[in-house]
């Protein structure tokens, strides 16, 4: 299985896979949506994927007979694939190992000697299973991305003069902000072109799932999920998903917001290489003047990265 090469040949598949995932988003118990992204995902050869939601609609409804054959069917063409040598999800496609990691804190090209001087022991407060976090990066290429992000909002955090508990609140957002990426195909996470009006409402329903999935792994700090929701709010208030603007977005989200763009742009990936750190703040510098990001973070990134 080319995880790279997956595409939907119609459209109709991919309105009818945002609405599930919406009602997902509206009922988290709903089985018969998580069947139906089971068959779908099979439909597209994408086993692993399918074996997964199978495996939740029979966590809630385990004497559904369809759900039970269904799940043996992806399991049984997961192992046909697992030979291949792909990076996949852990637990769906077990045809990799990790057998260790770089720091992501020591690439010089993203963070200056200063900022791993000050704050590399803050990586350290990070009380969460990497492997929970770590399928996820693998699939579009951002291995490192969430300690990077945690750590960065932790110090902007601190700039900002936020209190301890509220710096641990976003360790905790910061580094399981993405993990309702798994929602999005590997298509549409990996590609580097514009995205469709479908394909773009299918995105936007990650930030739901990443609260969803927080909460099913037992992370109950309201203000974490809050900032998770929020994340990918814009400052003029057109981001989503309630189109909230200037200090209504928890200062949390609009934190979020800057770090994640800034280790965005400043990391390689699948299909565009990484940008310099000084270039990497002039394209923040330029979405402060569109009106995305909260000019005073902007401002105390500058501080850190200049």
């Amino acid at each position: 299985m080319d995880v790279s090469t997956t595409i939907f040949a119609d459209p109709k598949t991919e309105e009818y896979l945002v609405q599930l995932h919406t009602r997902i988003s509206a009922d988290p118990k709903n089985a018969s949506a998580y069947y139906e992204l089971g068959r779908i995902h099979l439909d597209l050869k994408e086993p692993g994927e399918a074996l997964f939601y199978f495996e939740q609609a029979l966590e809630l409804d385990k004497e559904n007979k369809d759900f039970k054959v269904a799940y043996a069917e992806a399991g049984m063409k997961v192992h046909e694939t697992e030979r291949l040598s792909v990076k996949g999800k852990r637990h769906r496609v077990e045809a990799f190992e990790v057998i260790g990691l770089k720091d992501p804190l020591l690439n010089r090209d993203k963070l200056p000697q200063k900022f791993y001087d000050e704050f590399r022991a803050v990586a350290d407060l990070i009380k969460i299973p990497a492997d929970i976090i770590l399928p996820i990066e693998a699939m579009d290429g951002s291995i490192g991305h969430s300690t990077t992000v945690a750590v960065l909002f932790y110090a902007l955090a601190q700039a900002l003069g936020l209190p301890e508990k509220d710096k641990k609140d976003l360790l905790l957002a910061g580094f399981l902000a993405d993990i309702g990426k798994e929602i999005v195909p590997h298509s549409i996470l990996n590609r580097g072109g514009s995205l469709s009006s479908t394909e773009f409402d299918l995105i936007k329903t990650h930030t739901a799932e990443s609260v969803r999935v927080m909460k099913a792994k037992g992370y109950e700090n309201e203000a974490a999920l809050q900032i998770v929701a929020h994340s990918h709010e814009n400052f003029n208030g057109t981001g989503y998903p309630k189109n909230l603007k200037g200090d209504a977005i928890p200062i949390g989200s609009r934190i979020i917001a800057v770090a994640d763009t800034y280790d965005a742009l400043t990391s390689k990936r699948p299909y565009r290489d990484s940008w310099e750190r000084h270039s990497s703040m002039d394209q923040i510098d330029r979405g402060v003047e569109k009106g995305l990001f909260d000019p005073k973070i902007v401002q105390a990134l500058h501080a850190f990265m200049d």
